[in-house]
């Protein structure tokens, strides 16, 4: 599995931190989990003795870029502010409209206190301190409008199976990104593109700008 970078491969030796940019992170934590058979909110499944959404707050705290993330709540999140306490901003999601909603049911919280914000998923225990930092630092280098993490698997057999339901990232000849196109509604022809916009095992990252 390959991961992308928009300027070259050389290491960010000091990507962990960036100051000149301010940031705040929201982390998406709304969902019911019914796919996963749990009668506990799912960003609250245990992973080696701890809530699967505990470790990605541990990766974003290594990073310093936030010292309270915004957490979106929804399904059952009083057990979910309970089982992480008051360290963190809450914000609840009434209903579950997708991912666009989520962030902008935190808008009144970020907006005008940062300049850049960085969404992640609270079910992806995975994500490394240090990709969240070169999303940050590749971000603030390359003046994009909107940076996103992705990813490219060759196919989707054996273990990659699990790539078959994440989003699609279709990309111009040149390699910019033109759009996404959902698992659901993905035709043949773009069953052939591996491109993930979620990150799953830290791998660099792409920078998309609209300019």
């Amino acid at each position: 599995m390959d991961g992308h970078i928009v300027s070259g491969e050389k290491g960010y030796n000091n990507a962990y931190y960036v100051d000149a940019m301010s940031t705040r992170v929201i982390v998406l934590a709304a969902g019911k989990g019914t796919r996963m058979n749990h009668g506990i909110p799912k960003v609250l499944i245990p992973l080696g003795g701890e809530p699967i959404i505990q470790r990605l707050l541990n990766a974003v705290k290594t990073t310093v870029l936030d010292p309270r993330p915004v957490i979106v709540i929804g399904h059952n999140g009083d057990s979910v502010r309970r089982a992480l306490g008051d360290e963190y901003e809450y914000v609840h999601q009434k209903e579950q409209l997708g991912t666009g909603h989520a962030v902008q049911c935190a808008e009144e919280i970020i907006v005008g206190k940062a300049d850049a914000v960085i969404v992640l998923y609270g079910d992806h225990p995975f994500v490394r301190a240090s990709t969240i930092s070169e999303l940050k630092a590749l971000h603030e280098r390359e003046g994009c409008i909107i940076s996103m993490m992705t990813t490219t698997v060759q196919d989707f057999k054996d273990w990659r199976a699990l790539f078959a339901d994440f989003g699609r990232v279709k990309r111009s000849s040149t390699g910019s990104v033109i759009g996404i196109v959902e698992a659901k509604d993905a035709t043949v022809h773009h069953a052939r593109f591996a491109g993930a916009a979620r990150d799953r095992v830290g791998q660099p990252t792409r920078c998309a700008s609209s300019a």
